[in-house]
Order: C-alpha cells, then sequence, then structure tokens
C-alpha cells in the first residue's frame, strides 16, 4: 500500500476504513476485491460522505466569512454540499462505471446523493446545535 498525502487528512479511522475496504491490493482486481457487500457500502459511504463533507467544508467557511446568520448558513451547506457530491463526486467521478453520458450519471445518482446528504445532514444538524452552540455560541465564529 502506497500512502498518499490526501490520507493523511482522513484521520485514523477513515485512513483504516479506506485501506480495509477500497484500497484494492493490485492493478486490475478491483472487481474482484469490491465483490463482498461490505466493501461495496463501505466505498459507496466513502464516496458519498466525501462529496458532501467537502461542500459542506467550503459553505461553512464561506457563509462563516461572510458572517451570514446561522438558519442561512444550514440551508446553503445543505444544497452546496449535496450539489458537491452530486454532480462531483458521484457523477463526475463514478460516470465510467455507471455508464453513458455525464447526464445519465447524475440522474442515475440523485436518489444515493439525496439519500447521502439527507443522513449526513440528520447527523451534522443536532451534533452541531447539541455539543456547539447549545455550550458556546463564540465556537460559530471563524477563528
Amino acid at each position: 500500500m502506497e500512502l498518499r498525502v490526501g490520507d493523511l487528512y482522513m484521520g485514523p479511522i477513515g485512513l483504516l476504513l479506506y485501506v480495509i475496504a477500497d484500497e484494492e491490493p493490485r492493478s486490475g482486481a478491483h472487481e474482484q476485491f469490491i465483490k463482498p457487500l461490505w466493501k461495496q457500502s463501505a466505498c459507496s459511504t466513502i464516496h458519498c460522505v466525501a462529496g458532501d463533507a467537502t461542500g459542506t467544508i467550503l459553505t461553512a467557511a464561506t457563509t462563516a466569512a461572510l458572517g451570514l446568520p446561522m438558519w442561512l448558513d444550514r440551508i446553503v451547506d445543505y444544497l452546496a454540499g449535496g450539489a458537491f457530491g452530486l454532480f462531483i463526486f458521484q457523477s463526475l467521478f463514478m460516470e465510467s462505471m455507471i455508464g453513458g453520458s455525464y447526464w445519465d450519471s447524475v440522474k442515475k445518482s440523485f436518489i444515493p446523493e439525496f439519500i447521502s446528504m439527507n443522513a449526513m445532514m440528520a447527523g451534522i444538524a443536532p451534533t452541531m446545535r447539541l455539543l456547539i452552540t447549545a455550550r458556546n455560541m463564540r465556537a460559530m465564529e471563524p477563528v
């Protein structure tokens, strides 16, 4: 296994999950390697969360820098995170696996991305509310 710079940002649990489930042992062995259903599920989860989280992090930084209110931040995070996940991580990166044109890939990826984004936001919203804003509102101010 070769360690790439991007792997260092995933955290130890994410890196372990990626290595176990997604890093194929040798070139050309992808189909056999991902045959177990748990690996397919883990790879899909990694892919979906990567797109949603990347979009959400980028927009959260932007809305915080602009000083937008929390309610607007949530809406922008949801829409931009979902769009980033759908149009880049799902449709663009998975286009060759899905087959057809890019727009065919967008259509086929919409429902999985919609479910992924809603699941991610269902976890983020209460976590932000309970662990951060309820204890210290200054935690929401950009540093």
